[in-house]
């Protein structure tokens, strides 16, 4: 039997301590045996250290904080006069170790193995280091990297600010033989790269997806997806239809008359547009609108079937049904928006890293932090969309307030922003092959859609 001889807080037993039935979750295959930890592991502590002692050259010291979930950085270890004294403390080839105060961190377990090219090193407090001639290395990691052993150590499984020595002594592990192990651990070596190759290929595609997108819709702003037709009524017709639409409303007192607008400057347009197509501003585009939150205080504004958009709903494209649903009675003092209408999230902290845009396909109203854009013409509403989420980026840099508690969009520039309008009939074709060619990339990249 091996026993859990060697410096340290070791057991003090050589018998090992009998494993109640309770304590073995599940029954082994033949020639495996469950024992505890300490069983078959020498298992030690490290010396207590001071830090005045270290010096800028001398021997690696292993503690808890250069122990990472995937290696140890020992490029950034500290160092000790000499191993003079604390012989007992130096590790060696294979050995185990492990952090013991607050071990579990994101992204994995603190333990890892000692190779050739880290020696000579030394054990410091606050870290226990495991050796065996009956564990492989590699099969320790797996054990104390487990789920199980997290639970064992905290039953409640709320958090593991410590390990105890004695937690890693009476872990009851199933152990294999010694040739089977070596096995289990070549499989889970090579289950391990086939992961990390997949996951690593999901990467390279989801990054190549997202530029594949951001070209198509450059392309397609820029008059370069379609082909352009004579027959189709220049953009110039269509702004003309526009300015009736408004003016019409503003007659009916529907909305109020605005001071007329400043002529797009030459060097306000970033590129050359198609013969057919014209530049205009966003707000010249539909009507805008600005939400709000009824008071969470009355109930009675609360719970009803009326859709209310916060940030939370602006996660796809076409928004029909929302997380929150405010009563008649609430939306009293919102302007309710019809189908058609572009949303867009204008304050909140993801505007540090998108710009949430999607259209509405049932009747709704939105919260403080959306903004919303009723198109004069409603069939306009899918290019509008697809303008906003091409200008993403110049949007984040150009119109985005920093510097604040919530990052917003800084709304009065943002209004005015040139936008790139092809005729009615182009606006149809360029949509259509913007989504046949980004279902195209999701074919072959398994990413979302646009």
């Amino acid at each position: 039997k091996a026993r859990s001889a060697g410096c340290g807080r070791t057991r003090t037993s050589d018998t090992p301590l009998p494993i109640p039935e309770e304590e073995i979750p599940f029954d082994l295959p033949r020639g495996w045996v469950w024992c505890r930890l300490g069983d078959v592991c020498n298992v030690l502590a490290g010396f207590p250290f001071d830090s005045k002692k270290y010096v800028e050259t001398g021997i690696k010291i292993c503690g808890g904080l250069i122990i990472m979930p995937d290696k140890i950085k020992w490029h950034e270890c500290k160092h000790w006069p000499g191993s003079s004294g604390y012989e007992a403390y130096l590790l060696q080839k294979n050995d185990v170790v492990v952090a013991l105060d607050r071990p579990w961190i994101t992204g994995g377990f603190k333990v890892g193995i000692v190779t050739d090219s880290d020696l000579p090193a030394l054990l410091i407090q606050r870290t226990a280091r495991l050796r065996s001639d009956y564990v492989e290395a590699d099969y320790l990691v797996s054990l104390l990297s487990s789920d199980r052993f997290r639970l064992f150590c905290d039953p409640t499984g709320t958090t593991v600010p410590h390990i105890s020595h004695t937690d890693i002594l009476n872990f009851p592990i199933p152990l294999p033989p010694l040739a089977e192990q070596k096995r289990i651990v070549e499989k889970l070596n090579a289950m391990l790269k086939e992961v990390t190759r997949v996951a690593e290929g999901t990467e390279r595609l989801a990054q190549l997806r997202k530029k594949a997108r951001a070209k198509i819709l450059d392309l397609a702003i820029r008059g370069k997806l379609v082909k352009q037709e004579k027959s189709d009524e220049p953009a110039s017709e269509l702004l003309k239809r526009i300015a009736a639409e408004k003016a019409k409303l503003v007659a009916e007192k529907k909305i109020k008359k605005e001071k007329p607008l400043p002529p797009i400057a030459e060097g306000e347009m970033p590129f050359d547009l198609p013969k057919g197509w014209a530049w205009c501003r966003f707000r010249e585009l539909g009507v805008l609108t600005g939400g709000h939150t009824p008071s969470m205080r009355n109930p009675k504004f609360w719970g009803g079937d009326v859709l209310w958009v916060t940030s939370k709903d602006m996660k796809r494209k076409f928004i029909d049904d929302t997380g929150a649903k405010i009563t008649k009675l609430g939306a009293e003092e919102l302007t309710m928006l019809k189908p058609g209408a572009v949303l867009m999230c204008t304050r909140s902290g993801i505007l540090r890293r998108t710009f949430p845009v999607a259209i509405a396909t049932k009747e709704l109203t939105i919260n403080q932090d959306q903004r919303a854009l009723t198109p004069f013409v409603v069939e306009m509403s899918e290019y509008v969309y697809m303008v906003l989420c091409a200008f993403e980026p110049m949007i984040l840099a150009d119109y985005r307030k920093t510097g604040t508690t919530v990052e917003s969009i800084i709304w009065e520039k943002f209004i005015d922003m040139p936008i790139p309008l092809p005729p009615l009939a182009e606006q149809r074709r360029v949509v259509a092959k913007v989504k046949e060619m980004l279902a195209a990339c999701d074919m072959i990249t398994k990413g979302g859609s646009l």
